[in-house]
This record gives C-alpha cells, structure tokens and sequence, in this order.
C-alpha cells in the first residue's frame, strides 16, 4: 500500500504576487488508484524545502487515514471476509485489543468485537495463538476470555432476535 504524492503545479500565483505560489498536489492511492488533489497558496518566504515537507505530510496523512478506515471496517464492517488492503494483520489486531480493552460499560461494541475475533478464529484469519498473544494472556487466561467472549456474544444475540418485541 502506498500513496503516490507529486506536485501538478509549483508557480508563482502572478507576476506580482509578492512571492506567493500556487501550489497544486496529487495523491494517488495505489490500490483503489482514488486520486485526491489539494489546492494552496503558500506564502512569500515559504521555502521549497517547506512546500516539499507539506505534500510528505499530506502523504503521510493520507496513508494513516486509509488504515483507520481499513481498520474500522475490518472491525466493524458487516463481512468478516472483509479483505483489508491498507492495513496490516498487526494493524487489525492491535486495534481490536484496543478497542475490546478500552469499550465502556454498558456498550454493544465489546461483544460486536468478540463476535469479530471469534468469527476470524473460526474462518481462519487469526489463530487463537494469535490473538491470545496479541492480549498478552496464557492458555487459560486465553480460554476463560475465549468463554466470556462466547458468552457475550450469545448474549447480545438474544437482545438482538427480541429487538422491536
């Protein structure tokens, strides 16, 4: 995964525009090939060096950004199938320890996640070693969690069959 990031134009805004530039980038990602094109106009005195150090920033940026959404929708998205392209495995799984860790009480998101974690393990996508390292837990730290998980999930079924009841 990369973002490809060049300047369309690099010129000064007029011929007395007091050293402004018209300042003109494209970002093309190299998976889904979504060109993202930023338009500015950099200030006198600002150096070439500075305009270079804006696009990478811009890049780096938009690289960050399509790894949150790859995340978000491999962790929360209807398809357990879900195939992310920007992301990583490590990516996805240190997100869904996380957000398991970190969920308030009283919300649905923990046993939508356990759902998740449980439907990869079952599918194949992770191992119970992966995700039980990922944790930080032992065997049967791992096994007692994998129940709770379980029972959560089973729980939050119910509710969900007697929703509008």
């Amino acid at each position: 995964m990369s973002i490809s990031s060049i300047y369309l134009l690099n010129v000064p805004v007029s011929e007395d525009a007091n050293g402004e530039r018209l300042v003109v980038e494209e970002h093309t990602d190299s998976i889904s090939g979504r060109v993202r094109v930023f338009y500015y106009v950099a200030s006198s005195g600002t150096t070439q060096a500075q305009i270079d150090q804006i696009l990478a920033d811009r890049n780096t940026d938009l690289t960050s950004n399509l790894v949150l959404t790859d995340t978000a929708e491999a962790l929360y998205g209807n398809d357990p199938n879900y195939v992310w392209q920007n992301a990583t495995n490590d990516n996805i799984a240190d997100a869904a320890r996380a957000d398991y860790r970190d969920v308030p009480q009283g919300s649905n998101k923990r046993a939508r996640l356990a759902n998740r974690l449980l439907e990869w393990i079952s599918i194949g996508r992770f191992t119970d070693n992966q995700i039980r390292n990922k944790f930080g837990l032992s065997n049967p730290q791992w096994t007692t969690l994998k129940g709770k998980m379980q029972g959560l999930v089973d729980a939050q079924s119910v509710v969900d069959t007697t929703a509008g009841e």
